[in-house]
């Protein structure tokens, strides 16, 4: 929540994307523990009110153009990776807290069946 809590401070207006569940499960190779509806409503519990979902690396780059990206707050392990950033966008990266990783929690239930 350390993100987003930063990301709203330095900006007008917020938009969080997140992934649909079939996209989670064929990238992490796992389902989510919170299915997107479920992400969305604890989104917009943090009052963040404009919260997308989408289902592949085309359908956000459409969003992100829609919605005028231009600041992207992401984790710092994308620092090697590839961010998708159609609107050449300020990118931001942001240090993980992995004590709130949901693949470190899975991991660790995984270890303690």
């Amino acid at each position: 929540m350390k993100i987003l809590n930063f990301a709203k401070d330095l900006c007008d207006e917020l938009y969080v994307f997140i992934n649909d569940d079939d996209y989670i499960e064929k990238t992490k190779w796992h389902k989510p523990i919170y299915n997107e509806n479920e992400r969305m409503e604890m989104l917009h519990l943090f009052w963040i009110k404009n919260v997308w979902i989408f289902i592949n690396q085309t359908s956000l780059e459409q969003k992100m153009i829609k919605c005028w990206v231009n600041v992207i707050f992401v984790w710092d392990d994308y620092v090697w990776k590839e961010v998708v950033n159609p609107c050449d966008a300020l990118v931001i990266f942001f240090q993980r807290d992995d004590k709130y990783s949901t693949t470190n929690l899975i991991k660790r239930m995984k270890w303690e069946q």
